[in-house]
């Protein structure tokens, strides 16, 4: 048990002296954190309302919470946690020149720049430029997250039959999902007692699990509805277990019975696109060259106007989180960095009809992405 503590302790300061180094090169003296997940992430706990990270690291970051006791059992070691202190003599305190939030819309920002008169920079992007690469201790989790993926993916395609309605089906696959999710992190309990990113079995539908067929699969993320599983119909699976906290994301669209040609050869196009995503996934590569690559590939077979969404995301503590895979924009312009974890899910839609869309999470490195949420066989991606 020491040497697990040992290892927290460690990957913990480590985060903070990333964060630091990353607010100093930016000319940022504090950042102000009140997002759920970014807290989660600087201090291996959510139980705090604010926290301060100073860029000065002689200053011990200032943790803001009606759950003191609660929060000092879990956290990493070296905050100062706080219930009372008044913001204003911390700000002092920290002789703050600029300052960033995470949330600058919040009420929190918005108090410092009417009642103090501080002005408040955007730090969403800065924080998470650090923040989503992942160390030792979330890749474990988002590789466990993985292997569940795969399990719940070949039972849902093993109870596809016709007939079969998408709620019942969604239903089945869920609860099956929910033993596997909760072994894991019965698990993670015992060897991590006091980390907890998020509270253990209260996230609503864990894993999520989405599954629908024909006219519904047209609808990106669609609820799945009362309608039963016919031949020939486009189906669509989308399973995303959260392990401790992490997310992972295996997405799959397949055919039933003896589809049209005009089906097979949108089924063979949506694999074509998500290897054209795949192979150009390596650090350096700007997130929204990715994503302009599979519009490319799109635009070559006459669906250009067929793309409802980017190509992907970054995925980890928070379902969806930069870098996002889209068109060029403060959150898509940043090159990818080695230990990055994206949901790669480039597709094309026909309203009304039919979507086609295969979704993998992959971990970048130096020269190409390793895929953590295994493809389905050839077969089974093409028809059943």
């Amino acid at each position: 048990m020491k040497r697990i503590e040992l290892q927290r302790e460690a990957i913990g300061k480590q985060r903070m002296q990333k964060l630091q180094r990353a607010l100093q090169a930016n000319s940022v003296d504090l950042l102000i954190l009140e997002d759920r997940e970014d807290i989660t992430w600087v201090c291996g706990s959510g139980d705090a309302n604010i926290v301060l990270v100073p860029a000065n690291n002689k200053e011990l970051p200032m943790v803001f919470t009606s759950k003191k006791k609660r929060f000092a059992e879990r956290t990493w070691k070296g905050f100062e946690v706080t219930k009372n202190l008044l913001i204003k003599e911390a700000v002092e305190r920290y002789g703050t020149v600029k300052v960033a939030s995470d949330s600058p819309g919040s009420s929190f920002s918005s108090r410092l720049r009417d009642n103090l008169e501080i002005k408040v920079q955007e730090g969403f992007a800065l924080f998470w430029k650090v923040a989503s690469i992942k160390d030792s201790i979330e890749l474990g989790r988002i590789k466990k997250g993985a292997s569940i993926a795969e399990k719940l993916m070949k039972f849902a395609l093993d109870n596809l039959k016709t007939g079969v309605m998408e709620i019942d089906l969604n239903d089945k696959v869920m609860i099956y999902g929910r033993t596997l999710v909760h072994e894991e992190n019965e698990k993670l309990s015992l060897l991590y007692p006091q980390y907890t990113p998020m509270v253990r079995g209260v996230i609503e539908d864990n894993p999520a699990v989405k599954i629908t067929f024909g006219p519904n699969t047209a609808e990106p993320h669609a609820l799945p509805r009362c309608r039963r599983l016919r031949k020939n119909d486009v189906v669509s699976v989308c399973v995303v277990p959260n392990i401790d906290g992490y997310w992972t994301e295996l997405e799959l669209t397949t055919l039933v019975g003896r589809p049209s040609s005009k089906l097979v050869q949108y089924n063979r196009v949506k694999r074509e696109i998500l290897n054209v995503a795949l192979e150009t996934c390596r650090e350096g590569v700007k997130a929204c060259e990715i994503d302009e690559h599979v519009r490319t590939a799109l635009r070559t077979k006459g669906l250009q106007d067929k793309i409802l969404h980017p190509s992907g995301h970054g995925i980890g503590l928070k379902l969806h989180e930069p870098p996002i895979l889209g068109p060029s924009n403060t959150l898509a312009d940043e090159p990818l960095q080695s230990g990055q974890v994206l949901a790669v899910e480039p597709g094309f839609y026909f309203k009304g009809r039919y979507g086609f869309r295969d979704s993998v999470t992959i971990l970048v490195k130096r020269k190409t992405a390793e895929v953590l949420t295994g493809f389905p066989s050839e077969s089974q991606s093409n028809s059943f």
